[in-house]
């Protein structure tokens, strides 16, 4: 008898929904163009240390894979932006994919706007291969001190002294690099977003010589880098 009653309900609700039928079609979009956008984005699993450290400033919250990167797209963005390369719409959108993967692309963009953006992007976060500009990127660490080392954990944390050390060089975007002033144009929004660095030119002996050495000390970017498709 359960049963039946069960059967006859979902029976009752069936036929009710059957006459409701323009309903479900306006719920589920039937019949209307599949309206979504692919653009491209750059899916990157950084390196171990590479957000070692934290930004100089009052707050000392410490660089993740995720609030790096999040900085870096920022800092090519506004660099695009102010060389009306693409619209001061434009907006850094992603974040953590899981299995260390972390992804970020471009909203409000056209596809030229985008395909400027990741190109820009992947070559900041991968090696050093024969740039025309480099810059340096800093972060602060907590180092102790002889008295730190001698106090309990409650006062010692007080007692650290912050030392700013250059954690990696990277390569300015080849669109921006073509000229000094343009290349300063990075500079001045990666000091905003990063913190202080210098940037430096590499296409003489002197500067291909100073890229040797930093390869040598394991001051380049190792990461992996790929395209991956968004639909927004």
């Amino acid at each position: 008898e359960g049963i039946n009653e069960g059967m006859e309900l979902f029976n009752e609700d069936m036929l009710a929904r059957a006459g409701n039928r323009s309903h479900v079609r306006q719920l589920w979009g039937i019949g209307k163009p599949f309206d979504v956008t692919s653009s491209s984005a750059v899916e990157a699993k950084l390196s171990s240390g590479f957000s070692g450290g934290f930004k100089f400033g009052i707050n000392k919250r410490s660089w993740t894979d995720e609030s790096l990167m999040l900085e870096i797209s920022k800092a090519v963005i506004d660099t695009l932006s102010d060389l009306a390369e693409i619209d001061r719409d434009c907006k850094a959108s992603g974040g953590d994919r899981g299995g260390g993967w972390i992804r970020y692309h471009l909203e409000h963009a056209s596809e030229e706007e985008t395909a400027k953006f990741t190109k820009a992007l992947e070559e900041v976060l991968g090696p050093l291969e024969n740039p025309r500009y480099i810059i340096s990127r800093p972060a602060m660490h907590m180092r102790e001190t002889w008295l730190s080392k001698l106090l309990p954990e409650v006062v010692a944390k007080f007692l650290r002294r912050a030392e700013r050390n250059i954690e990696m060089y990277h390569t300015v975007p080849s669109i921006v690099a073509n000229t000094k002033q343009r290349a300063e144009v990075f500079k001045k929004n990666w000091d905003y977003y990063i913190g202080k660095s210098e940037l430096t030119y590499c296409r003489n002996d002197e500067g291909k010589q100073y890229v040797e050495e930093i390869r040598s000390k394991g001051l380049v970017p190792k990461n992996s880098i790929h395209r991956k498709d968004v639909y927004l």
